[in-house]
């Protein structure tokens, strides 16, 4: 009592179950017995699409068995059959399936040989498969990752501390800048980490060879011109003087007048009188000073012109500075 018996030719449906018999001329008593043999038939391929009831696969992650209600009998059989299984277990990298103890096939994505990736099939996830015996493989209709195919191998970015499941998490790579090319991605290159590249303030610390130095010529004019000068007048006016009262001396004496009258007649005579030197002033009197003008003047200065060369070459040079940021280059594709 099995679906995958019966045949799209009616004529060739008379014994193709042999639980159901709708042959010419089949006896009464068997038309009750076909009918419920049909149903149950129907009944199996339907559970085996819908996966009824609480069974899960067997086996591993990467192994897994299943055993189905109608009970295939043969690989070709089972050709282009669907049927619906729930994992126990998510799955691992290429994931094969044993239904019905036909053997291991592979679980595909799509008929070119994509094989199934880690976690393409996730545990208590009902999954519908269909044989293809011409490849020997199940293909997964729905796989968990079916927003987003990618091949085992796939590397991509993403926006989270902790890979999804399916995927593994890569640690060949930390503080790294991420760089877009067009042409081939996978290269890396760089020294200075990420963070330390961008805490930077200044250049790294260098000295300078003797040979590095550019000529060059300093010339300079020194001049000291001062001029100093002490003028000053240095002067003693004074007047000395010793100067004396005035005073007179008197003395006594008699001297004849002239005579009076003339001739014989003429009379002389004598008057007594003092004489004194007067009331002028006399004495000594010194008048004078010391006075000494002039100064001293200092004009003149220092004057020193020359230059100074350095030696080396002109070739140009430049401060160092570690800019070879380490990155990662990626490329930015869109799905078809």
């Amino acid at each position: 009592m099995t679906v995958y018996k019966w045949s799209q030719s009616a004529d060739s449906n008379a014994n193709a179950d042999g639980f159901i018999n709708w042959a010419e001329g089949q006896a009464p008593s068997t038309v009750n017995n076909s009918a419920r043999a049909m149903m149950a038939a129907v009944a199996k391929w339907r559970d085996d699409l819908a996966r009824t009831g609480s069974q899960n696969t067997g086996g591993t992650s990467t192994a897994y068995t299943w055993t189905t209600n109608q009970v295939f009998d043969s690989l070709a059989n089972m050709d282009s059959k669907m049927i619906a299984v729930m994992p126990h277990a998510t799955c691992g990298a290429s994931p094969s399936l044993n239904v019905d103890g036909l053997g291991a096939k592979a679980i595909w994505l799509d008929a070119d040989g994509t094989l199934a990736p880690a976690g393409a099939m996730r545990v208590h996830r009902i999954y519908h498969l269909t044989y293809y015996n011409a490849v020997s493989a199940w293909i997964l209709h729905n796989p968990a990752s079916a927003m987003l195919e990618a091949p085992s191998g796939t590397a991509m970015l993403f926006q989270q501390t902790s890979a999804p499941t399916g995927w593994t998490k890569s640690t060949s790579f930390n503080d790294r800048a991420l760089r877009v090319t067009t042409g081939t991605a996978g290269g890396s290159a760089g020294f200075t980490g990420f963070s330390n590249f961008l805490n930077r303030s200044a250049t790294d610390g260098f000295t300078v060879p003797q040979s590095a130095l550019q000529s060059f010529t300093l010339s300079s004019t020194l001049g000291i011109n001062n001029t100093l000068g002490i003028n000053s007048t240095l002067g003693i006016n004074n007047t000395l003087g010793i100067s004396d009262p005035g005073h007179h001396h008197d003395r006594g004496y008699n001297f004849l007048s002239a005579p009076q009258g003339t001739g014989s007649n003429a009379t002389q005579f004598v008057s007594a009188g003092t004489a004194n030197t007067g009331d002028s002033t006399t004495g000594i009197t010194l008048s004078g000073g010391v006075s000494l003008t002039g100064g001293i003047s200092l004009t003149g200065g220092v004057s020193l012109t020359g230059g100074v060369t350095s030696g080396g070459t002109s070739t140009n040079m430049t401060a160092p500075i570690e800019c070879r940021l380490a990155y990662v280059d990626v490329v930015i594709a869109t799905k078809d």
